[in-house]
């Protein structure tokens, strides 16, 4: 989109830039953003919320429904397109029992996608900028899909939410060493914004105006409808997951951090995603494997070399595609 800019355009003439906001990074807090929806600007916030009774067969008619309100918005005026999966309750400032165990969201990286390549096919496009509004979002790499997917800013608001959280508590507020959450905040943005200067670079690009759409991505285990649906046009070589896979996925986490959907009592788990558990995700890099390959090294031994092998190539889950490769000979 063309109304949010790091910097006025002086291409163009005052009247256009009077209709631009100018933004520091991608990066957004809660403040900036409700700054922004009362800017001038006709900004339309569209729910990425959906119900779980309708079940993982409506993901793709969601996805669908969603990129129609968008571009009913923009012909009516939009400026900004901002796509939440706030809860409303939370949104206007109630936050007991907010999070309701009733409802999904589609995953913000779709939505994102599929809305932008919606326009371009509209023709509607550069009318309207879009800005994501999501809990689901952390890591540097999540910023980076989403901006390279069409997204002008992003506001991260669960982990900003989770600093002040633990900034709250007294470990929290020792480790921050006399910060403010302002502070801790902001350390955290420059983190993520670090982050995506070093991903730009890597690919050449010294500009976000360039990252932004460009895409330059491969999608690994993806259907051939969701690609052309929601990330049309990136490369494909490993089909597998259907809208109907991927919303059992998001219906199995949702499950986890509701437990009386399930009838049991338990703390919401520990994933390893980042931090190898034991009972968390499957990392090849994890401490058996470690001992193994010193002890391996260090005796010289076959049988020791023998178990190394084991645990990288008999002893472990699925991880790589080449695991799912079969030798005929």
């Amino acid at each position: 989109g063309n109304l949010m800019a790091e910097k006025p355009t002086y291409f163009e003439n005052f009247k256009a830039n009077n209709r631009l906001i100018c933004i520091d990074s991608p990066f957004l807090h809660e403040k900036q953003l409700n700054a922004i929806k009362t800017s001038g600007l006709l900004a339309v916030e569209l729910s990425t919320r959906y119900s779980f009774a309708k079940g993982p067969k409506s993901l793709e008619k969601m996805v669908s429904d969603l990129c129609y309100e968008a571009s009913n918005a923009v012909r009516n005026g939009a400026e900004l397109v901002i796509l939440s999966d706030m809860p409303q309750e939370i949104s206007q400032g109630n936050t007991d029992d907010a999070v309701d165990s009733g409802m999904l969201t589609i995953p913000p990286l779709m939505a994102c996608s599929a809305v932008h390549h919606y326009l371009i096919k509209q023709g509607l496009r550069t009318q309207a900028s879009l800005i994501i509004n999501t809990g689901q979002c952390w890591s540097t790499h999540h910023f980076a899909c989403l901006v390279g997917y069409g997204a002008s800013a992003i506001c991260p608001y669960i982990a900003l939410a989770h600093i002040r959280k633990w900034h709250g508590t007294g470990k929290g507020a020792m480790k921050a060493d006399g910060q403010s959450v302002e502070e801790c905040q902001a350390n955290y943005k420059n983190a993520i914004i670090g982050g995506l200067k070093k991903i730009m670079s890597k690919m050449g690009i010294s500009c976000l105006e360039s990252y932004r759409g460009a895409q330059i991505f491969q999608c690994i285990g993806l259907n051939e409808n969701v690609v052309e649906m929601a990330f049309t046009g990136t490369p494909s070589t490993l089909s597998a997951l259907t809208f109907t896979d991927i919303a059992n996925e998001t219906m199995m986490f949702h499950r986890k951090a509701f437990p009386e959907l399930e009838a049991r009592k338990e703390k919401l788990e520990f994933a390893g995603w980042y931090k190898y558990q034991k009972r968390g995700e499957f990392h090849m890099n994890n401490p058996d494997m470690a001992k193994a390959l010193h002890k391996a090294v260090r005796k010289n031994e076959p049988l020791s070399y023998e178990e190394y092998r084991r645990q990288i190539m008999d002893g472990r889950p699925v991880t790589a595609i080449r695991d799912l490769l079969e030798f005929a000979s």
